[in-house]
């Protein structure tokens, strides 16, 4: 099992995540086996080779914990990061989206 948190940042790049078996992430087409971490096993920021990974990798009561860097397109000031999600289940996961909805109606302002 995996908890995601999450880092905005602005940047044009596309992110996709899909779990699969065991305890394996794809991002962006490449796999990084976790595998072989046991409990209490805490990987260093900067040894796994994926510039989406923002944080140490640490596996702590059988989940394991990471940050993943979160692209947005439309620039804003203070972008929030989402909540963590937990993923049990192999398969795409569900992005949270920190870019607005367009479709969504705006409030009246008057000047």
């Amino acid at each position: 099992m995996f908890k995601i948190s999450f880092t905005p940042q602005r940047r044009d790049e596309t992110l996709t995540i899909e779990k699969t078996d065991g305890n394996r992430l794809r991002i962006n087409g490449e796999v990084f086996n976790f595998d072989t971490l046991n409990d209490g096993d805490i990987i260093p920021l900067g040894e796994i080779p994926c510039e989406w990974i923002r944080s140490p990798v640490e596996r702590k009561d059988a989940v394991i914990n990471v940050t993943i860097l979160l692209p947005y397109s439309v620039s804003r000031i203070g972008v929030e990061p989402p909540e963590p999600i937990v993923v049990e289940d192999n398969g795409l996961i569900v992005l949270p989206s920190l870019d607005p909805d367009f479709n969504e109606e705006l409030p009246d302002v008057d000047a």
